[in-house]
């Protein structure tokens, strides 16, 4: 196989590990934030065991990101956790932090110690989504590195109108999924509330995507080059906006099943106008001396990339096959017993 060809299959892996940890994690990131919404102890708990056996599983898409990214092109690797030292440093404290409440929660029957990890479950979980948020932002549109991949800049290059709406607007995301699955998973009056938090949520990410859209087309011209170029493309926003629809019409007649394919599909489009917006780039450089960092300049070489593809047509079959079988287990309703959290 070729150089480039390995490039642009490692360029995909990456991505749609990304659209995997948003479409998995990403509901039980929702389901941690809108876990004070539940109106008492009972509901709390059917929140908590909906996302009980799968949300440790689901976070292995982002763990295979940093695998592809540190071997697949090392300088995009080094240069994104140096750069990003602090905010990657708070995601993990958000993801262990998220761990222990989770474990810790039930481990006691009092009030205060239980609400004391509910609110951290739910703390942590929105700080993963912002640390998350502003990282894709930030490599999105571009940040101070130099052609060593050295940062340049304070702490304040993190923050921008763009990565701030797109931070935001990751955050509805996870909410709104979160709330479709829920729904999926509760039923009676544990579903009837969860129908009433859900559509707000959906109406909240339409709010923030729209404004990210406008910033994108007015702040980020290169994400909208390539649709200018080729109009065609256009479609997928289409099929994007179409998702969107199926989201509120399912969510309207409490058809959970189907809102949950039409949210997984709304990210799956969203990912993919990002990768090609953002293509050939992994990390853009906001110094005018350089252009960024790329698969072409950070790839690792074609033996080391075709040592790995061999890996991953082992390793990744293996990971989905264990997710499926993992939701074929726990499926259906959400049901409390002695063994629940």
């Amino acid at each position: 196989m070729s150089h480039i060809f390995l490039q642009y299959f490692w360029y995909g892996i990456i991505y749609i590990s990304l659209f995997a940890f948003a479409a998995l994690d990403g509901f039980d990131l929702g389901v941690g934030i809108l876990h004070p919404t539940a109106r008492n102890d009972k509901e709390r708990r059917v929140y908590l065991n909906a996302i009980g056996p799968v949300w440790d599983g689901n976070a292995v898409w982002l763990i295979i990101v940093g695998g592809a990214l540190f071997a697949g092109f090392p300088l995009a690797f080094a240069s994104i956790f140096s750069s990003y030292y602090i905010p990657v440093m708070v995601l993990l404290g958000g993801i262990i932090f998220r761990a222990v409440a989770i474990e810790f929660r039930s481990k006691r029957d009092s009030k205060l110690w239980r609400s004391t990890w509910d609110y951290l479950f739910a703390i942590s979980s929105l700080i993963i989504s912002v640390s998350v948020g502003f990282v894709l932002a930030g490599l999105i549109a571009g940040i101070p590195i130099d052609q060593y991949g050295v940062f340049r800049g304070t702490f304040g290059s993190y923050f921008s109108f763009f990565t701030i709406i797109f931070a935001i607007t990751v955050v509805a995301l996870f909410i709104m999924h979160g709330s479709i699955f829920l729904m999926m998973k509760t039923e009676k009056e544990i579903q009837a509330n969860v129908q009433r938090w859900a559509l707000p949520c959906t109406f909240f990410f339409i709010l923030s995507f729209s404004l990210l859209t406008l910033s994108a087309w007015y702040v980020q011209p290169h994400l909208v080059h390539i649709f200018k170029q080729h109009s065609w493309l256009l479609f997928i926003g289409g099929l994007d906006a179409l998702s969107i629809l199926g989201i509120l019409y399912c969510i309207y007649k409490c058809l959970p099943g189907l809102a949950f394919i039409c949210s997984a599909a709304n990210i799956f489009f969203l990912f993919t106008l990002c990768a090609l917006g953002n293509f050939p780039s992994i990390i853009r450089s906001t110094l005018g001396d350089f252009s960024g960092i790329t698969i072409f300049n950070a790839s690792s070489s074609q033996k080391t990339l075709t040592v790995l593809l061999i890996i991953v047509a082992i390793g990744v079959p293996l990971v989905l096959a264990y997710g499926l079988w993992l939701y074929k287990i726990f499926r259906g309703k959400v049901v409390l017993d002695s063994h629940s959290y």
